[in-house]
C-alpha cells in the first residue's frame, strides 16, 4: 500500500497530540515496509517551519531540534519534486479553493491512485469533492 503523508501527521510523530498514536503506527508500518510514504519534497521545509514555530513556542527546545529533524530522516519517504506537480496542483486549488500547498499533496494522491493521509480538517474539507484526503484518524491499518 502507498500513501501520500501530509506534514500534520509527519509532526504529530514527535509531538504529543491528539492522533499522535495513529501517526506513530503510520510511520512504524513505513519503517517496517508494509506501507510506502510518499509526500511532494516541500514537506521537509514544512517540517522545519513547524520545528522552528515549535521553539518559538517553547514547546521544543532548541537543543532537541537536530535530534527531532534526523529522526524524521530515518522514516522512509520518497520525496517527489513539487515541480513535477504544479500544474495539476494549481488546476486543483483554482478548482476547489483549498490551499496551493496542500494542492500538491493532493495531486501527488491523484497521480500515484492513493489518498493523502492528514490531520488537517481545513485541508479535508477544501478537496472533500476530489476524495483522496482521509483523516489519520480514521485511516484503517
Amino acid at each position: 500500500m502507498q500513501l501520500v503523508l501530509d506534514t500534520s501527521v509527519a509532526v504529530k510523530w514527535y509531538a504529543s497530540e491528539d492522533h499522535t498514536v495513529e501517526s506513530l503506527q503510520l510511520a512504524q508500518d513505513a519503517r517496517q515496509g508494509s506501507v510506502r510514504l510518499l509526500s511532494p519534497d516541500i514537506l521537509l521545509p514544512e517540517f522545519c517551519h513547524t520545528l522552528h514555530k515549535a521553539v518559538r513556542a517553547g514547546v521544543l527546545p532548541r537543543g532537541e531540534v537536530r535530534t527531532v529533524l534526523n529522526a524524521f530522516r530515518r522514516v522512509p519517504i520518497d520525496l517527489v519534486p513539487a515541480a513535477e506537480l504544479v500544474d495539476e496542483a494549481l488546476h486543483l486549488t483554482m478548482l476547489t479553493g483549498g490551499a496551493f500547498y496542500d494542492a500538491l499533496f493532493v495531486a501527488l494522491a491523484q497521480r500515484e491512485d492513493a489518498d493523502v493521509v492528514t490531520a488537517d480538517e481545513r485541508m479535508i474539507n477544501a478537496f472533500a469533492k476530489i476524495g483522496r484526503c482521509v483523516h489519520v484518524k480514521d485511516f484503517k491499518f
